[in-house]
């Protein structure tokens, strides 16, 4: 745990480097259910790295994750979808970023909500479009983990704070109540900042 560069008064999770992993139990979004994912993140430059859903008690590599969003060394906020990424929205340097994933765990569909960053309100991402996206493997079972992965080169500062599930349904209008980490557990809508940088062309890939 470090202070937030943004707000001293705060504590959050750092990872620095490639090959950086790690999970831990949350509320269970359980089969046939749909449940959301809330979290914070913020990047002070390049990193590669994914964190989402996953049924795997131990999950260590890509192949563990399900439901899940992913940056690869750029401006771009890509969403796992079956087999490759899609990119689906920006990610903003310096600047804190909320994402909702919510996963629909009986038809195995995730949808991706953002606030922070490029997006002055909380947007469904892609803007514009509204998509629905697979799980990156079918589920048979609970979501219980929450996974966190950085790539093999991941030189930049990746923060992480208010990890938090609901697991009655869809949380779209504000952050779920239910802490996965440390308390407090939802915090307001206004610590997602709002600093907006120029996106850079969007590029798939099949981590």
């Amino acid at each position: 745990m470090i202070a937030d560069p943004l707000n001293g008064n705060n504590q959050v999770v750092e990872s620095v480097g490639g090959g950086q992993q790690s999970y831990r139990a949350i509320p269970a979004i359980a089969e046939g259910t749909t449940g959301t994912l809330f979290f914070r993140f913020l990047r002070t430059g390049s990193v590669d790295t994914s964190f989402g859903l996953t049924d795997v008690d131990a999950p260590n590599d890509y192949v563990n994750s399900r439901a899940y969003v992913n940056n690869q060394n750029d401006d771009v906020l890509r969403v796992r979808d079956g087999g490759a990424f899609k990119p689906a929205g920006v990610w903003s340097k310096d600047a804190w970023q909320c994402v909702w994933i919510v996963a629909d765990n009986a038809a195995d569909k995730v949808t991706v909500y953002s606030q922070g960053g490029a997006y002055e309100e909380q947007t469904r991402l892609p803007e514009g479009t509204e998509q629905q996206f697979g799980f990156r493997q079918a589920v048979n079972g609970a979501l219980d983990r929450f996974f966190w992965k950085n790539g093999a080169t991941s030189t930049g500062r990746l923060l992480l704070d208010d990890v938090a599930v609901d697991t009655t349904g869809r949380t779209s209008r504000s952050p779920p109540a239910t802490p996965a980490t440390a308390p407090p557990a939802a915090r307001p809508m206004s610590r997602c900042s709002t600093r907006s940088p120029t996106p850079r062309s969007p590029t798939s890939a099949s981590r």
